[in-house]
């Protein structure tokens, strides 16, 4: 079964969440952050130096909202926003019928070039166990630490349980491909705009290309468009989950122009609950069963 919202649940939940009283403001080369928040009785509570991002607290939300409108139209400012919330993905559940056969990927040892990192910016990664740990690098965390459930799988964990079962089907059983984790929710149920533009940089001065984004939002952020596009433009490659609504709107970041949108479904058909639109890019195998703590759990979505 899959739960179906009524119309205004639908409307409620479209309406954009933001962090109280915050922005991020992008600078042109030889903006001045300090100088700008004197300027608007603002704390710079946050820095992305490499792409000159700077987060920005303010004493309330009015405040807030009237810098956003004068920032706009300041000179020597690329881009302004709030710093919106996304909500956490949906969880797995467990599954009572018979499950695949279990992973039986190798390691085999990455080169010092070529290597192949998948950056994967989504909720924390649980150990995997056995030998699929040897594919997973040491965990980036945004968001702070969180204590991780033994029980039952995160959806980072399934996600990237999903993409060694990729990888074991393309390869036939050995890769050098590894994952970085790159926990931007924390023990949040949310995160936000803030956090991914942050793991997006670290994944990638991490070495990370490709990028997976198994999260999104119905707001479209200049300041998350503007990082996606300068990342892309290092010739980094990013795919992100075009949403579980169903509705053809737009969905960010997959919907942004350099970012591969992949929604759910088969070959002659999208699935009745994943986004669909002229956003999207493609369609892709929408569920899976993965094994974590000696049981079997199905994922399903456009993530």
């Amino acid at each position: 079964t899959q739960l179906i919202r009524a119309a205004s649940e639908k409307e409620e939940a479209c309406q954009p969440k933001r962090v109280p009283n915050e922005l991020i403001v992008r600078l042109k080369p030889g903006g001045d952050i300090e100088q700008l928040a004197r300027l608007f009785g603002a704390k710079v509570t946050g820095r992305i130096p490499e792409l000159n991002t700077y987060r920005l607290e303010f004493g309330d939300e009015a405040a807030a909202d009237n810098a956003r409108k004068l920032l706009a139209d300041t000179t020597g400012v690329a881009s302004v926003d709030y710093n919106d919330y996304f909500e956490r993905p949906q969880p797995t559940r467990e599954f009572t019928g018979a499950g695949p056969a279990a992973l039986s990927l190798q390691l085999r040892p990455p080169g010092d070039s070529g290597r192949v990192i998948v950056g994967l910016v989504d909720t924390a990664v649980q150990p995997l166990g056995g030998n699929l740990d040897a594919f997973l690098l040491k965990q980036l965390s945004i968001a702070g630490a969180v204590a991780l459930d033994p029980n039952s799988p995160m959806h980072g964990t399934s996600m990237a349980a999903t993409i060694l079962r990729s990888l074991e089907a393309v390869t036939k059983g050995n890769t050098s491909v590894q994952i970085l984790p790159v926990d931007v929710y924390g023990a949040n149920r949310e995160t936000t705009t803030w956090n991914v533009a942050l793991g997006i940089v670290a994944a990638v001065n991490s070495g990370a290309n490709p990028i997976n984004l198994s999260l999104g939002s119905s707001v479209n952020s200049p300041v998350l468009q503007d990082l996606v596009a300068a990342v892309a433009a290092r010739g980094v490659v990013l795919f992100a989950a075009a949403g579980n609504e169903p509705v053809s709107t737009p969905y960010y970041p997959a919907a942004y122009a350099e970012v591969t949108a992949v929604t759910g479904g088969n070959k002659a058909k999208i699935s009745s609950y994943a986004n669909f639109g002229s956003f999207v890019d493609v369609v892709a195998p929408d569920a899976n069963v993965v094994s974590f703590a000696n049981r079997q759990w199905y994922v399903v979505g456009t993530s």
